[in-house]
C-alpha cells in the first residue's frame, strides 16, 4: 500500500490461482504492480489485468503469454516494465509491444524472439533495457535493428547467433551502460568496436573466446565498474589490463 492506504502492488509469484480468485483486483484500480507467473496465466487473466489503468510493471514469467495475451493490454499506456522470460512470445508479440508509449524494458529470455522481432522493436524510442538471454534466433541482423533506440542502456544478447559483426551495430548504441554477450561467438577482433562507449560500467563475456588481446582494448573504458569474464581465454596478462580501469569494483574470472 501507498502513504494513502491505497493497494499499488501486486505479488502472487509461484502462487497458483484461479481467475475467479484474483477477479477482485478490479476494485482495487490503483495498483501499479503486479507480479505472477506459472500455468494459472491464461487468455482470461487478461481480461482482469486490462481493467488496472495505472499498472506500470507487470511480470508473466513461465507462461503461456503470447501476442493474443499482450493485444488485451493495448489500453494500458502507463506500463514501463515487461517480464516475460519463459512464456510463449513470439515476434509478432513484439510488434504489439512497441505500441506501449511509456515501455522501457522488456526482458524475454528464454523465449522465440528473433530477428524479425526486434525490427518490431526499433520504433520503440522510449526502451532503455532489453533482456535476450537465451533468445538462441537473435543474429547480428536483429542487433542492426537496436542502433535505432537512442536510450537503450543495458543490453544482454546470448547465443551462437551473434558475432563480431553484431558488435560492430553495439558500438553505435552510445547510451549504452550494461552488456552482457555469453555464449556468442564474439572474440578480440570484435573488442575495438564498442572501445568508444564512454557510459559502459558493466560487461559479460562469459563463455567466449575472448583473451588478453581483447581485454586490453578495452582500457578505454574508464567507467567500467564490473566484468564477468568467466570460461574465457584470458590468462593473469590480462589483469595488468584491467588493473588500469580505476572504477572497477566487481571482476569475476572463475571458471
Amino acid at each position: 500500500r501507498d502513504k494513502e492506504g491505497r493497494v499499488v502492488s501486486v505479488n502472487m509469484i509461484s502462487k497458483p490461482f484461479t481467475n475467479d480468485q484474483i477477479d477482485v483486483l478490479k476494485n482495487f484500480p490503483s495498483i501499479k504492480e503486479v507480479l505472477m507467473d506459472g500455468p494459472s496465466i491464461n487468455l482470461e487473466t487478461f481480461d482482469i489485468l486490462k481493467e488496472l489503468p495505472l499498472l506500470e510493471k507487470l511480470e508473466l514469467s513461465v507462461s503461456a503469454t503470447n501476442a493474443e495475451c499482450l493485444k488485451k493490454l493495448e489500453d494500458l499506456q502507463n506500463l514501463t516494465f515487461l517480464q516475460l522470460k519463459r512464456t510463449s512470445v513470439t515476434d509478432d508479440s513484439m510488434a504489439v509491444l512497441a505500441k506501449f508509449p511509456k515501455l522501457q524494458q522488456i526482458r524475454v529470455g528464454q523465449t522465440k524472439i528473433g530477428d524479425e522481432g526486434l525490427q518490431h522493436l526499433k520504433s520503440l524510442k522510449t526502451l532503455t533495457a532489453l533482456d535476450l538471454t537465451d533468445c538462441n534466433r537473435v543474429s547480428d541482423a536483429g542487433l542492426a535493428y537496436l542502433v535505432a533506440l537512442p536510450k537503450l542502456k543495458m543490453l544482454k544478447v546470448w547465443g551462437q547467433g551473434v558475432t563480431n559483426e553484431g558488435l560492430k551495430s553495439i558500438g553505435q548504441m552510445k547510451s549504452l551502460e550494461v552488456l552482457g554477450m555469453n555464449d556468442t561467438r564474439i572474440d578480440d577482433e570484435g573488442m575495438q568496436a564498442i572501445n568508444t562507449l564512454e557510459k559502459l560500467k558493466e560487461v559479460s563475456f562469459g563463455r567466449t573466446a575472448i583473451s588478453d588481446f581483447g581485454i586490453m582494448q578495452l582500457t578505454g573504458s574508464t567507467g567500467m565498474k564490473k566484468m564477468v569474464l568467466r570460461d574465457t581465454n584470458i590468462t593473469d596478462e590480462a589483469l595488468k589490463f584491467i588493473g588500469q580501469l580505476k572504477n572497477i569494483e566487481d571482476l569475476d574470472i572463475s571458471e
